[in-house]
């Protein structure tokens, strides 16, 4: 039985797989900044909206790096970081862009707040591979399209 490696660590950032995308979201948020500015009659609501709408979408804009390791799934973004141990997963939901790790068994309304989201960079197998070895067999494990 081959050895399983202790941890693995990769980062993602979608903005350079759609560069496209990304420029039209940018277009986006200067729009509904400018119009906000222009409808409160001040340049800084305008600056702050900007601020809170591209700050809003950083894990799309900036690189995220994930590891997994014997402790559990870990996520830095640029302005925060979140460490679950896999003991806390009870599903994962798997599409072609990633994985979401999910504390419940079932869809929930909070799932989006207390999920655990990780993009693919190529490297699909290696992962879901390494989530497998890892997890309880209690685990579901639900491919989606």
């Amino acid at each position: 039985m081959p050895e399983r490696p202790p941890e693995m660590i990769w980062k993602a950032r979608p903005v350079s797989n759609r560069p496209v995308r990304g420029v039209l979201v940018v277009a986006l948020i200067l729009i509904f900044s400018i119009a906000v500015g222009i409808w409160m009659r001040s340049r800084y609501w305008g600056i702050f909206g900007f601020l809170v709408l591209f700050l809003s979408l950083e894990s799309f804009f900036f690189a995220t790096t994930y590891r997994l390791g014997e402790d559990g799934v870990e996520v830095r973004k640029r302005f925060s970081k979140s460490l679950r141990g896999w003991d806390t997963f009870r599903t994962v939901y798997v599409d072609r862009r990633g994985a979401t790790l999910s504390p419940y068994e079932g869809r929930a309304f909070m799932e989006p707040y207390r999920a655990s989201r990780i993009l693919f960079a190529g490297n699909r197998d290696l992962v879901m591979d390494f989530i497998r070895s890892r997890i309880g067999p209690e685990v579901r494990i639900v491919e989606t399209s």
